[in-house]
């Protein structure tokens, strides 16, 4: 099979592109949390321990 991929050339593309990107994988992650057989507190210390991960890898590559 071949796919052809055709990317934004323009900055606004790109970005608009890469929110769409972080939206689908963010669906992704709900939907697979939402399915798991755990209780509602144990899925919201997930999901809270996954957005802690985010913004400490963020720092990190800010800091340095």
């Amino acid at each position: 099979m071949e796919v052809i991929i055709h990317l934004p050339r323009s900055k606004e593309g790109q970005e608009e592109l890469a929110k769409r990107v972080a939206t689908v994988h963010a669906q992704l992650i709900y939907n697979y949390i939402s399915r798991l057989e755990w209780s509602t507190e144990q899925k919201v210390a997930l999901l809270d321990a996954i957005q802690k991960n985010i913004h400490d890898e963020i720092k990190k590559e800010k800091e340095g």
